[in-house]
Order: C-alpha cells, then sequence, then structure tokens
C-alpha cells in the first residue's frame, strides 16, 4: 500500500503484521489497513504483555497486544475472476479532477473476493470486479509547501456492480473534522477514527486513520448498508495548549458511532461525562519521556489500532480526564528514555475502565521499584486475560514476573538488564539461570518449571538489576519466595484468566490450572516528589503484604523491615506497626543525601514467605 500526496515527497515506512499495514508519511500521519500486505522496510517493535509499540520513522505508534500476534483475519489484494468495469470519478477540494488521491475498493458479499486499490490520475481510477455490492473508500492528503496540513477521508459505503459502473467521490464530502469541545481549552494531541464494514462472508475490512499534527476529515452519512455492517469509531487526545499555567492536563476520549451510518465527528464534552485522574510521573533522572493512553471497544479489540505518543519530559504532575464509560477499555502505558537508546524503563498499565464522576489519584514510577505481579482490573469483562504470575497444572509450573515494577495495582515495568532466578522444590534445585536470557528481551521474565509429582515446598530466588548511570534509584532487587505448591486436579481459572498465553498459529491458552499462593509487596513512600526524593528526618513507608489474586490469601502473622545506608554492609531494624491485616507501616531516620536501601520479610500462616531486598530504593534530600 502506498500513500499518495500533493505536492510532498513522502518517505514510506511500512510493516507487515498479521496481513495488516502500518504506514508513516515522515512521522506526520499513520494509518493501518487491513487488506493489504507488505514488506517491513525500517520499523521495530517492542512488545509488552498489553500493548505493543511500534517506531515509524521519528514517531511512536502503539498498538493493543490483543491484535498482535493473529492470524491472518484478511487477505491479499485480489481482482481474480473480475468480469465488469468499475470506474471511479473523483472531484478535489475545490471541485477539479483529482489527481494523486487514493482510492481502496472491497467487495462486502465476500471480502475475499475482491480487495484492491489505486490512484486517481486526472479524476479516474479504473478497477475491473466480480459482480456484487461493493463498499470503497477514499483518502485525500492537502498540504501546505512541504507541510502536510489535513486528510480527508470519504466513505462510500455502499453500491452496486452489475454491469458496466460509474460512481463518484468528491473530496468536499469530508466535511466533518474530528473535534472536541471540551470544558477546559484544550489543543488536539492526536486524533484517530476507524471504519470497518464486516461483510456477509470473509474476514472484517477495516480502516484506521490517525493523524498527529494535522487535522482529519471525514464524510457523514445518513443510509445505512443493506449488506453487512458498518462501524464507525472515534479517539482523541487532547492536551493543555502551550503557555497554559497551573499544573497541564489532557483529555482522553472515545466514542463508538450507531450501527450502519458514519455520524458528524463534533463531540462535546461535559465534566458530568468524566473520570479525574491526579497523575504525577516520578522520574529520577530528569530526561525526555512520553506516554499513551487510548481507548477501544469490544469490536476494535482485535484490529491493529495505532495511537502516537504524547511527548513530555519527566517528571511530571498532570490532570487526565477520561471519558467514563465501561464499555470502554482503557490501555496506557509510560516510557521513560533515559540517557540511552533503547528507552531501557518505563510502567505499562493492565487494562481498566472508568466511571464518569470518578475522581483518582495515579502515580507511575513510584520508588522503590520491585518485581511487580499480573493484576486483572476489570475481572470476567477483561477483554486480555491475564496471565498469574504463579500457577500449576499437573506437576508443571508457570512463573511469570516484571522485574522493576512500581506499586500501583496493573502497572508492570519495563527495563530490565540482568540477572539470575533459582527454582528450588523440597530444597532441591529444578530451574536456574541467566533471567535477561530466559526473558528474550521481553519485559517480563516467564519460566516453565517441571516438578516431581506430589506436593512441594517451592522457593523461587529472583535477583535483578539494571547498570549504569542512567538508574540512581532502585537499580537492584533481590526477592526470594516459598510457598506449598499442591498438584492442581480439576481446578479452571475463571473467565478473563489464562494458564499461558496462546502462541502464534498454536492452540488457545488453557484455563486448567490453580493459581499458587506466591505473596506480594507493595510500598508507599509518604511525602515522595516527583523526583523519586523524600525530605530527610522521620521516615514512612507504607507496606502491603498480600498474595497473588485469585488465591485465598492466609492472613500476615509478621512483617519486618530493615533499613541500610551503607550499601547493605549493615541492617538496622525499621519499626514496624500493623494498620490492618495486610497493611503496615515501617519507620526509621534518614539524613539528606543518602540512598536508603530495604529489606522487607512478611509471612502468611500456611508457612509461604515473601523476603525482598532493594538496592538505593529512593532518595533522602534536604
Amino acid at each position: 500500500m502506498r500513500r499518495h500526496l500533493r505536492n510532498r515527497a513522502v518517505l514510506p515506512l511500512t510493516l507487515a503484521v498479521a496481513a495488516a499495514t502500518l504506514t508513516a508519511a515522515t512521522g506526520t500521519a499513520a494509518f493501518a489497513h487491513a487488506s493489504v500486505a507488505a514488506r517491513s522496510q525500517a520499523a521495530s517493535v517492542q512488545g509488552s504483555r498489553a500493548l505493543t509499540r511500534f517506531t515509524l520513522g521519528d514517531r511512536t505508534y502503539t498498538a493493543p497486544a490483543t491484535a498482535l500476534p493473529a492470524p491472518p483475519r484478511t487477505p491479499v489484494a485480489t481482482g481474480s475472476k473480475a468480469t465488469q468495469q468499475l470506474t471511479i470519478t473523483a472531484a478535489s477540494l475545490s471541485g477539479e479532477p483529482d489527481t494523486g488521491g487514493s482510492v481502496f475498493v472491497y467487495n462486502v458479499d465476500n471480502s475475499n473476493l475482491f480487495a484492491s486499490g489505486g490512484a486517481f490520475s486526472h479524476g479516474v481510477a479504473k478497477f475491473s470486479v466480480p459482480v456484487g455490492h461493493y463498499w470503497a473508500v477514499g483518502i485525500f492528503m492537502q498540504s501546505s509547501g512541504h507541510q502536510m496540513t489535513e486528510q480527508r477521508v470519504v466513505v462510500l459505503p455502499q453500491f452496486t456492480v452489475a454491469g458496466k459502473t460509474k460512481v463518484h467521490i468528491a473530496e468536499r464530502a469530508a466535511s466533518s473534522e474530528v473535534t472536541a469541545t471540551t470544558p477546559r481549552p484544550s489543543a488536539a494531541e492526536t486524533s484517530t477514527f476507524e471504519i470497518r464494514r464486516p461483510s456477509v462472508t470473509g474476514p472484517v475490512q477495516y480502516w484506521e486513520f490517525n493523524d498527529t499534527g494535522i487535522s482529519l476529515w471525514v464524510s457523514p452519512t445518513a443510509t445505512r448498508p443493506t449488506v453487512g455492517k458498518l462501524q464507525t469509531f472515534t479517539n482523541q487526545q487532547l492536551v493543555s495548549p502551550n503557555g497554559t499555567a497551573g499544573v497541564p492536563y489532557e483529555y482522553d476520549l472515545a466514542y463508538q458511532g450507531p450501527n450502519g451510518v458514519i455520524p458528524g465527528q463534533h463531540h462535546v464534552v461535559t465534566s458530568a461525562s468524566l473520570a479525574t485522574v491526579d497523575a504525577t510521573y516520578i522520574q529520577d533522572v530528569p530526561t525526555a519521556g512520553s506516554e499513551t493512553r487510548f481507548g477501544l471497544f469490544h469490536d476494535q479489540l482485535r484490529d491493529l489500532v495505532l495511537e502516537a505518543d504524547n511527548r513530555f519530559s519527566l517528571p511530571r504532575h498532570q490532570i487526565e480526564y477520561m471519558l467514563g464509560n465501561p464499555r470502554i477499555f482503557w490501555f496506557a502505558s509510560v516510557i521513560q528514555c533515559y540517557p540511552s537508546k533503547p528507552c531501557p524503563g518505563g510502567q505499562n498499565d493492565a487494562v481498566r475502565s472508568f466511571r464518569a464522576g470518578e475522581h483518582l489519584t495515579g502515580k507511575w514510577n513510584a520508588y522503590p521499584l520491585h518485581p511487580g505481579a499480573n493484576v486483572n482490573l476489570l475481572g470476567p469483562a477483561s477483554p486480555q486475560p491475564t496471565m498469574p504470575s504463579a500457577s500449576r497444572a499437573g506437576n508443571l509450573l508457570t512463573l511469570d514476573v516484571t522485574p522493576f515494577s512500581d506499586s500501583q495495582p496493573g502497572h508492570t515495568g519495563e527495563g530490565f538488564s540482568s540477572g539470575t532466578y533459582q527454582v528450588d522444590a523440597n530444597g532441591v534445585q529444578v530451574a536456574a539461570g541467566n533471567a535477561a536470557k530466559a526473558a528474550k528481551g521481553a519485559p517480563d521474565l516467564h519460566l516453565r518449571v517441571k516438578l516431581k509429582p506430589g506436593p512441594a515446598t517451592v522457593r523461587f530466588t529472583l535477583n535483578v538489576s539494571r547498570a549504569g548511570k542512567a538508574y540512581p534509584l532502585s537499580p537492584q532487587t533481590r526477592t526470594v519466595w516459598t510457598w506449598r505448591s499442591v498438584p492442581s486436579s480439576r481446578v479452571t481459572l475463571p473467565p478473563g484468566w489464562v494458564c499461558a498465553p496462546a502462541q502464534p498459529g498454536g492452540p488457545p491458552g488453557t484455563r486448567h490450572c490453580a493459581v499458587q499462593p506466591m505473596m506480594t509487596l507493595g510500598y508507599q513512600v509518604a511525602r515522595m516528589t516527583p523526583d523519586g526524593s523524600v525530605p530527610s528526618g522521620a521516615q514512612t513507608i507504607t507496606i502491603t503484604a498480600g498474595h497473588l489474586q485469585l488465591t485465598h490469601p492466609s492472613p500476615i502473622v509478621r512483617l519486618r523491615a530493615w533499613v541500610s545506608f551503607d550499601g547493605g554492609k549493615t541492617w538496622r531494624l525499621a519499626t514496624v506497626t500493623r494498620h490492618a491485616q495486610s497493611e503496615f507501616t515501617a519507620t526509621f531516620t534518614a539524613q539528606a543525601g543518602t540512598y536508603p536501601a530495604l529489606r522487607v520479610q512478611a509471612t502468611g500462616t500456611s508457612g509461604g514467605s515473601i523476603t525482598e531486598t532493594i538496592a538505593r530504593a529512593y532518595r533522602v534530600g534536604t
């Protein structure tokens, strides 16, 4: 697939994934098209459990992992057994015959039968097609000098080819700009429009248009097709205008249009329709970073929907207004571009939803960082099944932990460079190795370990680090988990969970396994500033001890905490106070300029335990 622009030289960058093509034109706009496969030319992929990130040109785009990997859903364009001539004429925005715009044509009776595209020359594009019902998408670009200014998308929802046929596309029909009126002044950062056209037979055809820094215009329609379905979805991220006083803010919006028609694309946002998140992005090294957040509806989850990253400096405090609708699945991540490439740090969020009127607090990358467990925030409604961080099916033990996560439920971190792991059963080593090599570049460590038949006391040790000057805080952790494991028998996880993810082209993931009573720890350091430091003097850390989701957690018998100010050579016991069954506070005194190392040990009544040591957990300021 090639993008045709008027008066503009284009360097197309394409990436073929599951028969979908991503195209970017020198980093200013991108769209995904689910019918044309292309060769990868200059793109890189960075994977995570919830999101998959693509670098196209000088922009970064993010898509839900639900769309990748997937078996091919759409055929390569074909014009086989064509019997009739189809002529599509096009008029430019000025009304003149168009040259340079693109048009793509699809059979809607059977999407396997015909899918092809071409460019308008002197207002004409011709195709040879079988008899049947069709739909078409016309794409027109406007530019000023060498700068792209707008993209206009015209959709012909349905027309019939019974003999020699001519249809017309007018660029000026794309009269509705994707815009929003928000309670506070805002400027569009990213605008996205997706049209899906499920046919009677064959894979779904869909287009997704994503423009950053230019305007996006769409043609409204009023007549519903009689063959197949037509669906539309619109996303916008808007930010506070440059120079706005006070705390910056953003609006994140997602809409599904009425079935069968393309509605006008201007949306009026009311305060009552929003959830409000007071978000802090904590960062020890001031640097460039970016955030991605977008909402999808159920029918979009298998589509390759791209969203551009919102770039900003870190650390950062901002207010985020999310459209509250339980039908919207929100995906989010933050990248920390330390003084090294590729960006080795950040946090990914589990899929979540928001209710209108909610007021929440979000803390990204809050220190200390430590191994994080997988969390399902939506239960059976989760569109992406969650894998427990420890499960057993028969004699097969599956482990999946992320070494450098913060303590916000749902967050799992990136930036994992070296380390070792060891698994013992009844005091005998059953697995060990290089953790970074085993992770194969993924942000999480995924292990499958064979145990002997029968019950076992499992001990899992993970010692990991992030080396270099870019990591002054929480650069190394050592965590030791122990628990009593028994073979699972007729245990099935509830919907929304999976024992192990499905492999590309393989069978779907199974839910027949038992979640292990593996313990977890969470930390909240009082008075932490966005740069990861805390005022000197009295230190208070709230520590939450618990177990993985879906387990029957045993009460916490004891929790102890130690602190070291000499790099772990000597340790002093902190004062620990219990406030609830699983909540404690650790207090101690720290001088300015120090970097406390923490060690915490918690034990449950079932005999399970967790011992975690975090080097240079955070910074003590003045």
